[in-house]
């Protein structure tokens, strides 16, 4: 909860041993229903909705919450940062309920306009807290430079960008 305002010290909070790292994989499935709640907010005029529908979702999401980590673990060693590895994915893995959380509130006043003309803002502002969130968890894990940590935020957008592009897929 710190470093979602920022507080460098907020990183010591976070359990960085093996264990921790794959106990922080429990974070992005606690908001599981509230992300098929967004999902089929999001495609209420769709009339493809079903259980495929939910499974190509789902399937999307595995690729951003398992992609992102597999592909850290070559750039920290690349980087010369992997004895700082477990703490980044710990640390991104736990940012998932405060960046569902901040979506959801954009998605709330976007899709249900209580905010007459503001909504697309109010959402684009959830956007981009979501990615100076990540952006500092990430430059804070790791111990790099700012413009660094902009890269790798955008590595983390192009492979969510997949995991979405396989939602798109129809396998049957």
């Amino acid at each position: 909860m710190r470093l979602a305002i920022f507080d460098i010290k907020g990183i010591t909070r976070i359990d960085n041993t093996r264990r921790g790292v794959w106990i922080s994989f429990l974070a992005p499935l606690l908001v599981i229903p509230l992300m098929l709640w967004l999902t089929g907010l999001q495609a209420s005029g769709n009339s493809n909705i079903n259980s495929v529908f939910f499974l190509r979702q789902a399937l999307g999401n595995i690729v951003v919450v398992f992609g992102f980590p597999l592909a850290m673990y070559y750039i920290t060693n690349f980087l010369e940062r992997g004895a700082r590895y477990y703490l980044m994915v710990a640390t991104v893995n736990w940012t998932a309920p405060i960046q569902t959380l901040v979506m959801t509130v954009g998605y709330v006043f976007y899709f249900w306009n209580l905010l007459p003309g503001l909504g697309e803002v109010i959402l684009m502002a959830a956007s981009a807290y979501n990615m100076l969130y990540l952006w500092f968890s990430i430059r804070v894990s790791l111990d790099i430079s700012r413009g660094l940590a902009v890269l790798l935020v955008c590595l983390m957008a192009m492979i969510q960008m997949m995991g979405l592009l396989l939602t798109q897929v129809k396998f049957f």
